[in-house]
C-alpha cells in the first residue's frame, strides 16, 4: 500500500467514523459522506480538467506559465471595462466542424455563454 492511500479495509473504517460523527446530527441521514484519500482526490479532480491547474497551485506544486485567477498586474477592475474589437481580426471555433471563423465579438458571447454552465470550463490559444 502507498504511504497516504486506503485499502478497502482502513477506507470503510473511516467512512464509518466519518457517519458516527455525524449520527446526532438532525439531518444526518440527509447528508452524504466519503472520505478521499490522495489517489481518491487525484482521480477526482482529473476528471475536471479545468481545476486540474488551479487544484496543484493550491497544494504548492504550480504550472510552469499558468496564474491561477486572482491579481495578475496587481490592479483591480473598479467597473466593467470595454473590449477594444478590431473587426478584421477573427477567431477559429476548433468545436466546430467546419472549424468555423467569426468575429472577436462573437467568440467572447461564446466563450461567456460557456462559462455560464456548471462544470464547463475553455481554453484559450494564441496571442
Amino acid at each position: 500500500m502507498h504511504r497516504g492511500s486506503l485499502a478497502d479495509k482502513p477506507l470503510d473504517d473511516r467512512r464509518k467514523a466519518i457517519r458516527k460523527a455525524l449520527y446526532d446530527l438532525p439531518e444526518a441521514k440527509k447528508l452524504h459522506s466519503d472520505f478521499y484519500d490522495r489517489e481518491r482526490m487525484a482521480t477526482w479532480v482529473n476528471e475536471y480538467p479545468g481545476i486540474v491547474a488551479w487544484v496543484r497551485d493550491r497544494v504548492g506544486i504550480g504550472s510552469v506559465g499558468w496564474s491561477s485567477i486572482g491579481h495578475w498586474t496587481g490592479t483591480s477592475v473598479e467597473s466593467p471595462m470595454l473590449y477594444f474589437i478590431d473587426e478584421k481580426t477573427c477567431l477559429t471555433d476548433e468545436r466546430s466542424r467546419d472549424r468555423e471563423q467569426i468575429t472577436v465579438g462573437e467568440g467572447i458571447t461564446r466563450l461567456q455563454a460557456a462559462l455560464r454552465l456548471p462544470r464547463q470550463s475553455v481554453r484559450l490559444i494564441g496571442l
